[in-house]
């Protein structure tokens, strides 16, 4: 071979050996990448089944709050997936990512949700053919109750650009106030974030935080938004972990039936309603009927003076005799002299907020004294019985029969002496004359009388109109004294709305002085016994239709100091529900559904404090001025209250908001039966039920039973998924709607590139 042929020979080798060292690099390379492909198609496999395996979770944990949470409110704050393999998922999962969508700073969650994280188990997924069964993965879950919580999107308003919205009647979440000293991961001082994305320091952390919300960022996703927008350096309105608050609410209306309040409303009805619904009795019933009717209509006139109406109309409150003088001198048994005098007074009150009117006269028209069983001789003034400014006075002898003297009154004063809200009415009378008895003494010389009787057939109030007050059959006794002087007798009435059956000692007592232009001396004031203050006690009516079903609460029952009762105090027994079944044309109950309500039967007490803050005391609902208004301190005492009522029942409906009202909250001395029940009226309508909320964590992995024992071992998982899931549920009805789903790579603190939950959420600041 030739020199030129052997490096020719080589050179080709060397051609050789380097498309061989190519095409085995081509080849390893092609190797490489059909494995990674491989892997990756595993893997993209494993995730994709592992997303289909969460809804699978989801639905279990759907099941799991069917059957293991109450119909109405849940009976527990968190629970772990049960599993069926006895193997717990804490260990090989953690939750630090999905924890920031709850509020641990709340106690309550936080320790319920560590149990159920620590005692979830997995549960294996098989799927199953003709032939076998085979485990495709592992799914668990844990459920926090999220429910009765504060709606961040939803409480709380302005009015205009700077003022929160004024709290007032209720009727609208927001006028929901949220207090640093309620809620502790509200800052005191705070910055308000103005359009132009300046900011203004501010000690109300609740306008910051409404104002910034409204201003500038306009809806929280997520509690991790709710943190994160308003950390430091973006308002600084919240530190710490949430405790009290969501991002979502909706509350359907309720499903009672219940009845509209109006001018035409049937009477019959009206009483059924009140009778079968509310736990009035028959006669009971009845006077509200009659009660509710006078306190709409526009005149000041009562319907039936013998029942307990409403009317701001001057009331008979208190009768007394005094300077009373009796004296019998007989020459025989025909012939005898008597000298009578004394005076009458009454007094009446006007426990309303105007001025009483004046545009009246009294009328004291005297008792027919041969009414009685016993025989009664007319010694003078039969011609005047019956009529107006007399008297009738009777005294009577142990052997039955009596002498009666009807005699002139003549006014002491000319009009009434007033003192404020009470004015006095004074007559005097008296006789001296010698007469011959018609029906003489039996014997001489004649017996002295035994007791004197004083007596009115009626007391009235008349105005041009109609009668405003009136009592019936008035008799004052007194025993005889042989001396001619007797000490004064007085009598008391025990509500002045229940005055006109004198001789009824349910409604008028003796007393052993009397309290003029004062409150009166009783042993009993039924809703007002424990005011300490009685001369503060205030009546309303309307004169209009009702704007507020609570005004229910103004009406008699037809027994002294006995009214509607829209709290419990220390008769929790005695609340009458009439906000269960009653309404006013206030248009919440044709609204579908509202957002934003507290749900009543909530654990979390400053929550429920949270609807009480700031609502108005007041005497008249809905317009009326407020006396004061709910301090930290009551609204924390009102909510513990609300909260171990609820405790105890399945289900508080709205007329039992009440039984918050008891004697431990601070002031309760010092508020009449209206300003207790002012605050159920302004309070009621901002809290529903049908509203319940679950944070869902929720794992899946799909894997390979390699070892063909039926379930997935750590090392035999090929992908995981979690989610967190917010699922909203009526009570009612049982219906559901996710408001929230996000996996957990999608809301990890680092995105792609590098970017920060934070540093997105700052492309939404101002």
């Amino acid at each position: 071979m030739s020199r030129c042929d052997s490096n020719k020979s080589g050179a080709a080798l060397l051609i050789a050996l380097g498309f061989l060292a190519l095409l085995t690099f081509l080849i390893v390379a092609f190797s490489i990448q059909t494995r990674n492909e491989r892997i990756a198609g595993r893997d993209y496999l494993s995730d994709a089944r592992a997303k289909q395996l969460l809804h699978t979770a989801l639905t279990r944990a759907m099941l799991d709050i069917d059957s293991t949470f109450s119909t109405n409110y849940p009976d527990r704050l968190a629970i772990g997936s049960l599993g069926n393999t006895g193997v717990p998922m804490v260990g090989t999962i953690h939750f630090s990512t999905e924890e920031q969508y709850i509020p641990l700073g709340n106690t309550a969650i936080a320790s319920a949700y560590q149990t159920a994280r620590d005692a979830a188990q997995w549960e294996t997924i098989t799927v199953s053919d003709a032939a076998d069964s085979v485990a495709v993965g592992r799914m668990g879950y844990v459920i926090i109750n999220t429910s009765g919580l504060l709606d961040a999107n939803s409480v709380g308003g302005l009015s205009g650009t700077s003022m929160l919205e004024q709290r007032t009647s209720g009727l609208s979440p927001r006028e929901i106030q949220l207090d640093p000293d309620l809620l502790p991961e509200l800052t005191a001082v705070a910055e308000l974030i103005q359009a132009d994305g300046t900011k203004i320091e501010t000690d109300d952390g609740n306008l910051a935080f409404i104002h910034n919300r409204e201003t500038a960022w306009h809806r929280f996703e997520s509690l991790r938004d709710v943190k994160t927008l308003n950390s430091n350096g973006r308002g600084g309105v919240m530190e710490g972990d949430l405790s009290a608050f969501s991002t979502f609410s909706l509350f359907p209306s309720n499903n009672f039936q219940s009845l509209e309040l109006t001018e035409t409303l049937d009477p019959a009805l009206l009483e059924a309603k009140l009778v079968v619904d509310c736990g009035l009795s028959q006669p009971e019933a009845q006077a509200v009927v009659e009660n509710y009717f006078d306190y709409i209509d526009a005149d000041d006139i009562p319907r039936n003076l013998l029942g307990s109406s409403p009317e701001s109309v001057p009331m008979i409150n208190e009768i007394w005799m005094d300077e009373l003088s009796f004296s019998q001198t007989a020459n025989d048994e025909t012939n005898v002299r008597y000298r009578v005098s004394g005076r009458l007074h009454f007094e009446t009150w006007y426990p309303f907020e105007d001025e009483p009117p004046s545009d009246f006269s009294p009328e004291v028209k005297a008792l027919d004294p041969e009414v009685g069983p016993d025989a009664v001789e007319i010694i003078t003034g039969e011609e005047f019985i019956g009529q107006t400014d007399y008297m009738t006075v009777v005294c009577s002898y142990s052997d039955s029969s009596s002498k009666a003297f009807i005699l002139p009154l003549a006014e002491l004063e000319e009009g009434p002496v007033s003192d404020g809200k009470f004015s006095t009415y004074s007559y005097e009378f008296s006789y001296d004359e010698r007469v011959l008895l018609e029906v003489p003494f039996q014997v001489n010389p004649p017996p002295m009388p035994e007791t004197l009787h004083f007596m009115e057939d009626s007391i009235e109030l008349t105005h041009s109109v109609g009668t405003l007050d009136a009592v019936y059959e008035f008799s004052l006794s007194t025993p005889f004294l042989e001396n001619g002087a007797h000490p004064a007798i007085y009598a008391s009435c025990v509500d002045p709305r229940i005055n006109s059956e004198f001789t009824n000692t349910d409604h008028w007592q003796l007393s052993e002085t009397d309290s003029a232009n004062a409150i009166n001396e009783l042993d009993d004031w039924g809703e007002e016994s424990d005011l300490n203050n009685k001369s503060s006690i205030q009546l309303y009516t309307r004169n209009a239709p009702m704007q507020n079903a609570a005004e229910l609460g103004h009406l008699s029952l037809g027994t002294p100091w006995r009214t509607v009762r829209l709290y419990g105090g220390d008769a929790a027994s005695e609340l009458h529900p009439v906000l269960d079944h009653f309404h006013t044309g206030e248009a919440l109950r044709d609204e579908p559904a509202r957002p934003g309500l507290i749900n009543r039967n909530s654990p979390h007490r400053a929550v429920l404090a949270s609807a009480f803050v700031g609502a108005p005391i007041q005497l008249e609902f809905e317009t009326g001025p407020t006396d004061a208004r709910i301090t930290i301190a009551q609204a924390q005492a009102l909510g513990e209250n609300l909260a171990a009522y609820s405790a105890e029942r399945i289900r508080t409906s709205p007329g039992q908001i009440g039984n918050a009202l008891s004697n431990n909250v601070p002031d309760w001395e010092n508020w009449t039966d209206a300003q207790k029940e002012s605050i159920v009226a302004n309070t009621y309508r901002l809290f529903g039920e049908r509203d319940s909320l679950y944070t869902i964590f929720l794992v899946a992995q799909a894997g390979t039973d390699a070892d063909e024992n039926g379930r997935i071992a750590d090392d035999e998982v090929r992908g995981t998924q979690q989610a967190v899931v917010t699922v909203w549920r009526d009570p009612v009805d049982q219906t559901a709607a996710i408001v929230f789903y996000g996996l957990t790579d999608t809301l990890r603190s680092s995105i792609n590139g590098g970017e920060t939950w934070s540093t997105l959420l700052e492309a939404f600041h101002p």
